[in-house]
């Protein structure tokens, strides 16, 4: 931690003080990064350490398999059938033949720009969003999923403009283009094109709270309906991974965030006309994870999912209007998140936890093929 604790705390210290207060047109007081270069001010703490991250996670390890696609990729060659994009994000580096480095440097800038860059259009409060972005490992993944990290940043952006255009045929393009884009880098990202659609939908409370009761009551159809779809995606089989671990962990989490939405609903739809939607995609969240046996790689999607909590948290912490309550949720939230921070980084065998710098042999490892 001896890296990440100063990047986190300059981080959120800059949230804080950077942002500037903005009263929503139903007076409630909520606080914001006005712009893209003032977001990126904010998380280039964080950007420094990922960009000057050397070897930290299987994916960036110098010799391995994505070395070897990158060298492969001068030659012009997908040699690990990577997705178009990707692969065209990695021949496009690999055309400039710069030593790996500064592949996995290029990377990180793209991810945390596409980071930044969402803040100012969907978080009403930046410092829980930086908190989420850090504690939920979001930030992390990044070093260890290459292909998912890029799509991320895609579905980032696309759940920010959820609030920030305003509701139109052109926006439902724009965001399901989007999420095709980021699909382009990793085919789970496309898992949001129906989540968004289902939940274009506006529920009442009460209608959410139904809507909850049915898709648990659901839980044996939906087993075989997504273990149908898992043999059609992956002839091997499905990856069952809900009875301990990540999943179990997710569900609990996912469950949290819903109930937490459910509660609050209305007054945090009094925010933004658009708030629902959020709403919505957490009680798919948590279905998700409720069947998350019938997944294969749940933690892959759930990796992806929790991306909605980016924007979820905070329309939930300023949508209580009792200020004691909002302590008390805030609070807990926040135990909550630290909990699954320890849980991820310190129990669990990690890769983040080893944390080395190319900035400690730089000449040596910004010249490495």
């Amino acid at each position: 931690m001896v890296y990440y604790a100063p990047a986190i705390a300059m981080s959120l210290i800059m949230a804080y003080f950077f942002s500037t207060e903005y009263e929503l047109p139903n007076g409630v007081k909520v606080r914001l990064l006005r712009t893209f270069k003032i977001a990126f001010l904010v998380l280039l703490p964080l950007a420094f350490v990922a960009a000057f991250r050397w070897e930290v996670g299987s994916d960036t390890w110098y010799g391995a398999s994505y070395w070897e696609s990158y060298q492969a990729a001068k030659e012009g060659e997908n040699i690990r059938d990577f997705e178009p994009l990707f692969y065209l994000f990695t021949w496009l580096v690999a055309k400039l033949d710069v030593p790996y480095f500064w592949y996995i440097f290029i990377h990180s800038l793209v991810f945390m720009l596409c980071v930044a860059y969402s803040i100012p259009r969907g978080s009403i409060q930046p410092v829980w969003t930086v908190a989420v972005f850090f504690l939920l490992y979001i930030f992390f993944d990044s070093f260890s999923a290459l292909r998912q990290a890029l799509a991320t940043g895609f579905v980032i952006i696309a759940l920010a403009n959820i609030i920030y255009m305003p509701a139109s045929k052109k926006k439902d393009i724009s965001i399901i283009a989007l999420i095709t884009c980021a699909s382009l880098f990793h085919s789970i990202a496309f898992i949001f094109i129906p989540i968004y659609i289902m939940c274009r939908f506006r529920l009442s409370r009460d209608a959410l709270l139904k809507a909850a009761v049915v898709g648990v009551l659901a839980y044996p159809l939906l087993q075989v309906l997504l273990g149908f779809l898992n043999r059609f995606i992956k002839s091997e089989g499905t990856y069952t991974y809900s009875t301990n671990g990540v999943a179990l962990v997710n569900l609990v989490l996912s469950f949290g965030i819903f109930v937490l939405c459910w509660y609050f609903y209305d007054s945090i739809n009094e925010l933004d006309e658009n708030a629902y939607i959020y709403m919505n995609m957490s009680l798919v969240v948590f279905i998700l994870m409720l069947n998350s046996g019938a997944l294969y790689l749940a933690f892959r999607y759930f990796d992806m999912l929790k991306t909605l909590y980016l924007f979820t948290v905070p329309f939930i912490v300023k949508g209580i209007k009792n200020s004691r309550t909002r302590l008390l949720v805030q609070t807990v939230l926040l135990m909550v998140f630290l909990l699954w921070f320890i849980n991820a980084f310190f129990i669990q065998a990690n890769y983040a936890s080893q944390y080395h710098s190319a900035l400690s042999d730089w000449e040596k490892i910004s010249n490495l093929p």
